[in-house]
């Protein structure tokens, strides 16, 4: 395996281990021509209703054409791998002993 291969890795194994969002879409498109900024915020707003509204961990990433383009996921910490959260709720000191009531301390 080459050094970047590697280090590839070694990104992946930290990125599992800590926790990570990651937002990946292609840009160079008709979408994209006339008003870049305004198409990103758009894609954005669209992931960010995802998470919040929806409770997805992960999902594909359409320009308004409806053209694939990319992909986002989030990996939640390896401390919290078993938890079913809900993205809305505040974990509280409790959940870390699992003695709350609230949706991020259920064990699935």
């Amino acid at each position: 395996m080459s050094a970047k291969g590697q280090s590839h890795k070694a990104a992946r194994a930290i990125e599992a281990r800590n926790g990570s969002c990651r937002i990946v879409f292609e840009t160079d498109n008709d979408a994209f021509a006339e008003a870049p900024a305004t198409e990103v915020a758009r894609i954005l707003s669209r992931v960010s209703d995802d998470i919040r509204l929806n409770g997805a961990g992960h999902g594909v990433i359409k320009d308004i054409n409806g053209n694939r383009i990319g992909s986002w996921q989030i990996n939640f910490p390896a401390r919290d791998i078993g938890r079913t959260c809900d993205p809305t709720c505040a974990p509280c000191e409790n959940c870390e002993h699992g003695e709350c009531d609230c949706p991020c301390s259920e064990v699935a």
